[in-house]
């Protein structure tokens, strides 16, 4: 048994060895790691050794802060097709694009759609460019042109049409449309509808 003598001469328990054994067994059994309790006075020892470490920990929690600013200053952009048409072999299309961050952007120049043909034997792909000014204010409604050169017949009877675009600050964008009709779909349904219409000609 574990004890010592006190000043008096008689014997007393000591309970640590026991309780450190017994914590050292929990953790066995859970298969965790015990770590030891922390005083206030070994932090404060800690940081008065290299007091260069109260720096390290102020930095670190203002990096965290930055990247916690620049998070919610992100840029995000919400795009929607207003029109399209395509006449004597030029594509114009109308898309309304919405900056839901705090910081403007502008579109790039350059933009393209791809789509597969109505018999599903080819993928078409456009090139688009932008006309007029391409910046976009936070939360105000932007609507930009682009045009392109097409076939017309081919495009007028395309199906799942993919327009993308990038921007000078925030992740590109895209907008799908099922047709002509400019229903909205999502891109996980073009790829693949265009995958079945290749296969099977079929349009879901």
């Amino acid at each position: 048994m574990h004890g010592g003598e006190n000043q008096g001469g008689s014997l007393t328990f000591n309970a640590q060895p026991f309780i450190r054994a017994g914590l050292r067994k929990s953790a066995q059994l859970l298969n965790l790691n015990v770590m030891p309790m922390t005083t206030l006075e070994t932090i404060t020892a800690y940081f008065k050794a290299d007091p260069l470490k109260v720096l390290y920990l102020l930095g670190g929690a203002g990096g965290v802060w930055f990247w916690i600013k620049e998070w919610r200053a992100r840029v995000r952009i919400r795009a929607e097709s207003k029109s399209d048409s395509a006449l004597e072999g030029v594509l114009t299309m109308s898309v309304e694009f919405i900056n839901l961050g705090t910081e403007p952007t502008s579109v790039s120049a350059n933009a393209y759609v791809t789509a597969m043909t109505h018999d599903g034997k080819k993928t078409i792909q456009i090139p688009l460019t932008a006309v007029g000014d391409r910046q976009i204010q936070p939360h105000a409604p932007k609507t930009i042109e682009f045009t392109g050169q097409c076939s017309e017949q081919e495009y007028l009877f395309s199906w799942y049409r993919v327009c993308r675009f990038t921007f000078s600050r925030g992740f590109n964008t895209k907008v799908c449309s099922l047709n002509a009709e400019r229903q909205k779909i999502t891109y996980v349904r073009a790829i693949v509808g265009r995958l079945l219409l290749k296969a099977f000609r079929y349009v879901p």
